[in-house]
């Protein structure tokens, strides 16, 4: 995204400032040619003037090599930076990746579980019933055992 823009960005400029370096070593070239043509006819002010006219388009030639040096030193570090940031999200996608497959294990091993309880809560019910059922019996039976028991005593 924005590291790719800037690259993008940085890459123009660079291509912008190497084209500027070209004409400004056209233009030393010319300035040379003219300096030796003067050296020739030996006009003193003429080649001064050149002179320095050369010293300041070389020292804005240097200004501009150390732009586009600082320029791709730049670019280089935000290539690496970019890797890195796309290594990175693919490790964090991979983990996402191994913890959704642990949640829907985990999902599933819930519903077995509550399967479970569901089926015993279900058994445990049964039990009840039963025992109910027998409680019953055995309060009849013991009723009945007492009314007999009564009948014999009377």
């Amino acid at each position: 995204g924005k590291l790719k823009e800037r690259i993008t960005r940085l890459e123009r400029e660079n291509a912008d400032l190497e084209h500027e370096i070209d004409t400004k070593h056209k233009d030393t070239s010319e300035i040379e040619a003219k300096l030796s043509q003067l050296e020739a006819l030996n006009d003193g002010s003429k080649i001064q003037e050149l002179e320095d006219k050369l010293r300041v388009k070389n020292r804005m030639l240097d200004d501009q090599n150390d732009s586009i040096s600082s320029l791709k030193r730049t670019k280089e570090r935000l290539e690496r930076e970019l890797n890195e940031a796309e290594k990175r999200e693919d490790e964090l996608t991979e983990q996402v990746e191994d913890l959704d497959l642990q949640k829907r294990k985990l999902e599933k091993e819930v519903d077995e579980v509550r399967d479970k309880l569901d089926s015993y809560q279900s058994e445990v019910h049964k039990a009840n019933h039963i025992l109910s059922e027998e409680k019953s019996q055995i309060s009849s039976l013991t009723e009945s055992i007492r009314k007999k028991d009564d009948k014999i005593k009377t």
